[in-house]
This record gives structure tokens, sequence and C-alpha cells, in this order.
């Protein structure tokens, strides 16, 4: 990335790479992006000088990403970390607090339960106690309602987070945990779904991509059920 206020150019470097995004992708992923690039301390070099943070941090919050931003973008993951990292410069305590929590680990753990890796399962569940312990496992469940913006962005306004995603040391129960939960209407995505009724059911992981939305986990937990019963 090249410019900055001030320079030749008269360019914010982030509104550079902003628009550069914006050819191929959406507004609202060209502004994540951008805000994943802040985050990765880019760029580390301009005009041959190294960056410092508060330079990055004026350059960020002055571009046109961030001053017009969508309002379902300030909802995203990266977003709310840039905020939080604005509201404690410096601060690499509360910055390491918020690297604390991962979907990542959930979601790896869940379908090591599902597709019968119970070994892999076993040095999750294990490490979950060890060497990762400070880690919050969690994943996001869409409740009644989030049909009204799933297709439009902002649908992580309608649901809940299961924090903390406790892993059991053994897997079966983790497999039960499973089957629980898909029994649970008020989590049924599938059923609800109403591109799914007519025969359109591709739509709703299409709107996961564009808007970054977690394929939720009643989904592809019902891959375990299903084989469950077919066998």
């Amino acid at each position: 990335m090249t410019g900055t206020p001030g320079d030749a150019s008269g360019r914010n470097c982030y509104d550079e790479l902003f628009d550069r995004l914006s050819v191929r992708s959406s507004t609202p992923l060209a502004v994540e992006s951008v805000a994943e690039a802040y985050l990765d301390g880019k760029p580390q070099v301009l005009r041959k000088k190294r960056t410092t943070r508060r330079e990055r941090d004026r350059l960020f919050w002055t571009s046109r990403p961030v001053i017009e931003c969508p309002s379902e973008s300030w909802n995203s993951e990266v977003m709310v970390l840039a905020l939080a990292l604005a509201r404690s410069p410096g601060d690499d305590a509360r910055n390491e607090e918020l690297m604390r929590t991962s979907w990542c680990l959930a979601t790896v753990a869940a379908w090591c339960a599902v597709l019968g890796l119970d070994d892999h399962y076993g040095l999750l569940s294990r490490g979950a106690t060890t060497s990762y312990n400070k880690v919050c496992a969690q994943l996001w469940h869409p409740t009644i309602g989030w049909t009204e913006r799933w297709y439009f962005g902002g649908a992580m306004d309608f649901g809940d987070a299961e924090a903390p995603y406790a892993l059991p040391a053994n897997v079966e129960d983790m497999r039960q945990r499973i089957t629980d939960f898909v029994k649970r209407p008020e989590y049924d995505w599938v059923e609800t779904s109403p591109s799914r009724t007519l025969g359109l059911f591709g739509l709703d992981f299409v709107a996961c991509r564009h808007f970054r939305v977690p394929v939720p986990a009643s989904a592809w937990y019902r891959s375990r059920t299903e084989s469950k019963i077919a066998a």
C-alpha cells in the first residue's frame, strides 16, 4: 500500500486499498478486508519509512472505509476488534484478552466428532484444558427472526452465542450434545429457511459467504444425525 495524507498523491493508503478491493468485491467485504490489513499492522512501510502504530491509527480512522462503513460491517468480528483496539491503544493485556475467543476451536472440535475423527477430537479436548485453556471456544446460532436480515446483512443481530463452548473429554458426550441440539426447534436454521421451501436453499449459503456469516452449526450438525439414521 502506498500513499498517505500530505504526500504527492494526497491519498490515504487505506482509501487506495479500499478502491482496489471494491472493484472485485462488495462494499462490506472491501471494508472488512481493509480492517484486516489495519489489524495486521499494514502498511509497515510508507514512502520508504516504517510506520508507527499511531500513524496507522490516524490513517485508518480517517479513511473512507471507516467513514462510509455499512451498518452490517460494524457487527463483523474484524470491525469489533478494530474498535476494541482503538479503545485501548497500547494496552497489550486487553488486546490479548480479545484474542482469547475462538469460533474455530468449537467448529473444528465439533466437526471431528461428526466425522468420527476421535483421536483428533481428543487432542483438541485435552488442549482446551491445558495448552490453550484460556481460549473461550464459542459458536453462534441464529434464532427466530434471522430471515429478516440474512439476505441483506446484519443477520448476526438475530442469534445467541453459545459460550463458553466446553469440549467434553469423551467424544461420545460431544456427539450426544450434537444430537440433542438438533432437536431444538428454536435453533433449526434448515427447517425455518424460506429459500429451502422454494427449492433455493443454496441462497442461504451464498449469503453466508457474501456477508461473512458462519454456516449455522444446526446445518452441519445434521450430517451426524442423518448419517446415523441412514446407517
